[in-house]
């Protein structure tokens, strides 16, 4: 009985626990973040969550610091006096339920050329995790993401997404011709192996894409496109994403946060 009494009790406490988070992301409050000071100079660190139920988040977002900060030192260390390291933190996404953390990292190791990359990590208040994209996205195969400093970082390899992608750059007026006549290799409408980053952004209202882990030949060809809600919904998206994106543009003030 006792036994009986305290799986009783236990359950109870996640149950309450599961349900105080879950309101906590669905009051319509856009969360505080509390962002770290710089250890070196031109070299962000990410935002936590303030509040309740946000620890796993948090957690993530500080095993990515406390991996970059060794990388920092190893590179230091064997460039010497030629090495440099610019890392810029900023959220393309902030809402009640969903975050989005983008990281730019541009460095200089001692190697051939300095590499640069940019990773965006969108995270789910009411999981306090990461976000499951094929759980809210059941429309479209959302390929497994692969590991990255302790969370992960959204890519798909989704046919939908792809080709949706690949038009939208062919359509878009503002990219120079000639680049992307250069890049035209890499914009097939096909699967190729290579993936497309995706993650909530919030000025445009839309799912931000772009072609990732480029090699330094072809960083230019990973062009940022935003899809749209009414593309969003048309190609499956859950109503809790669309939600989130509809709202995101009026809900912040986006050019005010801080990189």
């Amino acid at each position: 009985m006792t036994n009986r009494m305290s799986v009783i009790r236990v359950t109870a406490s996640l149950l309450a626990a599961a349900s105080l988070l879950g309101a906590c992301a669905q009051t319509g409050q856009i969360p505080k973040l509390v962002w770290t000071a710089q250890p070196h100079m031109d070299f962000s660190l990410g935002p936590r969550l303030a509040g309740p139920g946000v620890d796993r988040i948090n957690s993530r977002l500080a095993a990515l610091d406390e991996r970059v900060q060794v990388q920092h030192q190893e590179c230091m260390s064997a460039a010497g006096e030629v090495g440099s390291w610019i890392r810029t933190v900023w959220t393309p996404y902030l809402g009640p339920r969903f975050l989005t953390v983008a990281v730019s990292d541009q460095r200089n190791c001692g190697g051939p050329y300095p590499v640069g990359e940019i990773n965006y990590y969108t995270f789910d208040r009411a999981t306090d995790d990461l976000l499951d994209w094929s759980a809210l996205w059941p429309g479209v195969s959302i390929r497994a993401t692969r590991p990255e400093a302790g969370t992960t970082a959204a890519r798909t390899g989704a046919p939908a997404l792809r080709r949706w992608y690949v038009d939208a750059v062919m359509r878009d007026t503002s990219i120079d011709p000639e680049l992307r006549e250069l890049c035209a290799g890499r914009l097939s409408p096909e699967d190729d192996g290579e993936d497309i980053a995706i993650w909530l952004e919030g000025a445009s209202g839309g799912l931000g894409m772009k072609l990732t882990d480029l090699p330094h030949a072809a960083k230019a060809c990973g062009f940022v496109q935003i899809m749209p809600a009414a593309e969003m919904a048309r190609l499956g998206a859950s109503d809790a994403l669309l939600r989130a994106v509809r709202a995101a543009p009026a809900a912040f003030d986006y050019s005010e946060m801080p990189r």
